[in-house]
């Protein structure tokens, strides 16, 4: 590993150390143990089951993923997805995008290109699905301008990423060529490496000359509002406890600002960034700091505890023929 990488993967726990000081700094821990009475064991679990509703609907878009290109089942496409989210809540890096892509490489023989133009599109829906529900935070709630920028931002850059996704299928001859070029001023090998590379990304999902990516960006974007549909009721359902005339509105506001937020860097897990950024979505619906933190705290753990757990097991019940193809 360089040491660029390595020192980069500090900022992350500097952030989180950072937002985890505030926090502690600013909470009342009285009224904090007071605001975790409101919450009930039904609520918990009712919660907890619509979160693992909405990973059964992201998993079904990432074998959709699979499908497109080549036969994936759907144990396969489960594995390999709860694996995935397993490592990159654990680890720095986004280790499980490494993996999910060196699981595509090794065992369904696709090549880096493709396999990073898969989890470019799974980005893609759903930067465009949380767009889609940031035009209600927008019109309904009043956000810090900062927050409201940083929002419209990250809708921008998945619709040029989703144009440029288009775009290069339409060029692929050129690309492929000006990419063999470049490639070719350094080594034969590496133009070789860099074309192949280009052509997979350019290719994306569906293999060259395929037709219907139009078709399948509209179904995984279909599965993905689905599945964010059921992680907005998990939210509802904790937010019902403490605002029970604006509970929609807030929910949507939390699910929108936590999801775009954890662009920034942050440890694994989001500890401390995750709480901050529920904080700042509640603010604007008049919770007091210490309910909004218990808030965070249910909330993190629902949406963090069962894809540790479903991830744990996914990756210790992997098959030993499995783990020797990722050597």
């Amino acid at each position: 590993m360089s040491a660029n990488i390595f020192k980069g993967r500090w900022v992350g726990y500097l952030f989180s150390a950072g937002c985890i000081c505030i926090l502690v700094w600013n909470t009342d821990w009285s009224a904090l143990v007071d605001g975790f009475r409101n919450i009930s064991a039904w609520m918990f679990m009712a919660a907890t089951c619509l979160v693992v509703t909405s990973y059964i609907g992201f998993c079904c878009r990432w074998w959709i993923l699979l499908n497109s290109r080549s036969p994936a089942s759907f144990a396969f496409s489960l594995r390999s997805f709860l694996i995935g989210h397993f490592l990159n809540n654990l680890l720095m890096l986004r280790a499980g995008d490494i993996y999910r892509v060196n699981c595509l490489r090794k065992q369904s023989g696709w090549n880096a290109g493709s396999a990073m133009a898969a989890l470019l599109t799974e980005r893609i829906t759903d930067i465009l699905s949380l767009g889609g529900f940031s035009f209600f935070v927008f019109a309904n709630v009043n956000l810090p301008r900062e927050v409201s920028l940083g929002m419209a931002l990250l809708i921008l850059t998945g619709l040029v990423l989703l144009l440029a996704n288009l775009f290069l299928r339409r060029i692929q001859r050129t690309t492929r060529r000006l990419a063999l070029r470049a490639g070719l001023v350094i080594s034969r090998r590496v133009g070789h490496s860099i074309w192949r590379f280009v052509n997979g990304m350019a290719s994306g999902v569906l293999p060259a000359g395929t037709p219907g990516v139009a078709g399948l960006y509209v179904k995984l974007l279909f599965v993905s509002v689905l599945a964010w549909l059921f992680n907005l009721a998990a939210i509802l359902t904790v937010l019902s406890v403490f605002l029970p005339e604006n509970a929609l509105g807030a929910a949507v506001t939390v699910m929108v600002i936590t999801n775009f937020g954890l662009a920034l860097p942050t440890s694994p897990g989001g500890i401390g960034v995750y709480h901050s950024l529920v904080i700042v979505a509640l603010l604007p619906f008049g919770i007091d700091f210490a309910a909004a933190l218990a808030i965070a705290f249910v909330l993190h753990a629902v949406n963090y505890v069962p894809m540790l757990v479903a991830g744990a097991v996914a990756f210790i019940s992997r098959k030993p023929e499995d783990v020797r193809r990722m050597i």
